[in-house]
């Protein structure tokens, strides 16, 4: 008997605790990472998200290259942020100064 109430509250902990993850995913911003024009994603998605990832040069092509694309970007109104400058995952382990940011 004690075997199965034990059991009991493992069971309800983890269905809890799995409730509780879903609900924290449901209420936070969503994002997208590896935003480029290079890089295909639907509008759709981009609309639905919060904040955006964006990789200024992805493949030695910058997002300056697509002006169109940055406008539309722009005009979406929503949180950008950087995801490297070149998406490479070297880059993140050497500290960076201003110049190479800018």
């Amino acid at each position: 008997m004690q075997k199965k109430k034990t059991l009991f509250w493992i069971t309800i902990f983890f269905i809890t605790l799995l409730a509780l993850f879903f609900l924290v995913r449901l209420i936070s911003q969503k994002e997208i990472d590896d935003v480029h024009p290079a890089i295909p994603c639907e509008k759709k998605y981009l609309k639905e998200s919060d904040i955006l990832w964006v990789i200024p040069l992805y493949k030695n092509e910058s997002i300056a290259q697509y002006k169109p694309w940055c406008d539309s970007i722009n005009a979406m109104n929503k949180t950008l942020g950087m995801h490297g400058i070149y998406h490479k995952y070297e880059e993140f382990f050497t500290a960076r100064d201003k110049d190479y940011l800018e």
